[in-house]
């Protein structure tokens, strides 16, 4: 069962790109994030940010 908190796409996408960020370099592949408004959400943090790093 996953814990369901509210958190921000913002910072969890970050996160994701500064865990990947040797794999990604090394690869060729920048990170670039532009978000003009950051929304919080409600949901299960761990898995939203494993949907970026199985991609």
């Amino acid at each position: 069962m996953s814990l369901e908190v509210p958190f921000s796409i913002k910072e969890a996408i970050d996160s994701v790109c500064a865990l990947l960020g040797t794999t990604l370099a090394y690869n060729h592949v920048a990170c670039k994030l532009d978000i003009q408004r950051d929304s919080v959400v409600s949901g299960s943090l761990n898995e939203f940010k494993q949907v970026f790093i199985t991609t």
